[in-house]
């Protein structure tokens, strides 16, 4: 048991952070929405810029992006440099700046906690419990994360039990199983998680245990099949209309704008002009600077992305099969109107329930501080509630074997009849064989008899 009065709940994210927090007495939920620049948006840009130098931040979250451009202006060369977190964490950098990956983190946890700290009003080292997820293939340790938020602030010693790390499907999972209660799920019945994110696509089959403590993870499965492709394809129809090299001197030189064109994709820079060139700006020209997007072109951009998520849930259905509750949607691409309508068109006969989590749910900080509450009660009973589970879970593995062993042994008894029918039709092949040779020879001693006979008739009358 945890004696604290507010458990906070951190979500570290690839792209985007944020944080939720309740009191252990009322256990009300509420999600910031107040940022430094901003104010409305439940989460904020996982971006540092930094000095020259990399050693002092210069600004965080929305302060470290571009803002919108207003007019064009001249850059000749930036002031900041982002440093985009998620890639620090998942992979290798092009060009990684030159601190480390422990630094970043850090920094960047300092920022958000001193957001925190405004917020909830009470000691962060004595009185709250910080729950902080992390991406599911994250490449930091849990320790190195502990570390990070020690340096950031945030605990009061490295050793602090004030800290938990969980994934975000972890985080994920106890949100939607809270709100699976309202439709009548059953112990033992499966769920389908289907996180999209801006890279991936995570697929998470889990099956709601007793007392609805916790669900065990049976399959999972992911692709790169998220919402940036989409993304990805919108900028392949911009280059086909004003050409690559346009795209790419935009990019190099004004990369702050371009992220700000993925995040508004119905507008675009005005600067990204004097870069279009030849029949390129010809066309431009002609067409007053106006590019047209016709239904089959947003199609072409949204289509062999959603296939691809498509063939990702019929796996998992199959590996179930067809044993699910409900598929739960949750992510910034899962709101996508005309993803939901090729889901309904496709599942809504296979499966009894399709949910899709709104973004202003914010089911991973939600979750987060759920999965914080949880551990502030004093059960008792833990070692027995640990049992049924392990138990239930035992007994439905069982099922599930008997289930495949009962199939094994029809397709085995298939085959042994199988078999002894070849066996059969072999023996009788090889009796009508022997008797066919023998008929053959009494045929050919018949013959050779007569001949004898005539040979000798021949020679008598003679």
């Amino acid at each position: 048991m945890y004696n604290c009065c507010v458990v906070v709940g951190i979500e570290f994210g690839t792209t985007h952070s944020g944080f939720g927090y309740a009191h252990t007495a009322n256990k009300d939920v509420h999600v910031n929405c107040d940022w430094p620049d901003c104010s409305g948006k439940f989460k904020v840009p996982t971006v540092l810029s930094y000095d020259d130098e990399y050693k002092n931040v210069r600004s965080w979250g929305y302060e470290a992006l571009a803002e919108k451009p207003i007019r064009k202006v001249k850059i000749k060369s930036p002031i900041r440099k982002p440093v985009e977190l998620f890639k620090l964490l998942l992979g290798k950098m092009k060009n990684e700046p030159p601190l480390t990956h422990e630094k970043a983190i850090s920094d960047y946890l300092h920022g958000l906690g001193s957001v925190v700290k405004k917020e909830i009003y009470v000691d962060l080292h004595e009185d709250v419990l910080i729950i902080l997820t992390v991406p599911d293939n994250y490449k930091i340790s849990i320790w190195t994360m502990r570390e990070c938020a020690f340096k950031a602030g945030l605990l009061n010693d490295r050793y602090s039990q004030n800290l938990k790390v969980i994934t975000e499907s972890e985080a994920i999972a106890l949100f939607c199983m809270e709100n699976l209660k309202t439709h009548n799920i059953s112990v033992g019945e499966k769920f389908i998680v289907v996180e999209c994110g801006d890279d991936k696509v995570n697929l998470t089959t889990r099956m709601l245990l007793i007392d609805e403590i916790l669900s065990v993870i049976l399959e999972k499965a992911e692709d790169n099949c998220g919402g940036s492709f989409v993304y990805q394809e919108f900028l392949k129809f911009i280059e086909h209309k004003i050409g690559s090299s346009a795209i790419n001197l935009f990019s190099k030189r004004h990369k702050p704008q371009l992220q700000y064109l993925q995040s508004v994709f119905e507008q675009y820079c005005s600067d990204l002009m004097q870069y279009c060139k030849g029949k390129y700006r010809d066309n431009m020209i002609k067409n007053e600077w106006v590019i047209e997007f016709k239904l089959d072109d947003v199609k072409a951009m949204f289509d062999p992305i959603i296939e691809k998520i498509i063939q990702l849930i019929y796996s998992q259905l199959n590996l179930c099969n067809n044993d699910c509750f409900a598929l739960i949607f949750v992510g910034k691409f899962a709101n996508s109107g005309y993803l939901q309508l090729r889901i309904k068109e496709t599942f809504c006969r296979r499966v009894q329930h399709i949910f899709y989590i709104p973004q202003n749910e914010v089911p991973i900080i939600k979750g987060a501080v759920q999965y914080g509450l949880d551990l502030t009660y004093d059960n008792t009973n833990i070692s027995y509630k640990q049992f049924q589970i392990l138990s239930t879970t035992i007994k439905k593995l069982e099922e599930e074997n008997n289930d495949l062993t009962n199939k094994y042994n029809e397709k085995a008894n298939q085959h042994q009849i199988i078999v002894e029918n070849l066996k059969t039709e072999i023996k009788e092949i090889k009796e009508k064989h022997s008797e066919n040779i023998q008929h053959l020879a009494n045929q050919i001693n018949d013959i050779n008899q007569q001949y004898q006979n005539k040979i000798k008739l021949q020679e008598q009358r003679e």
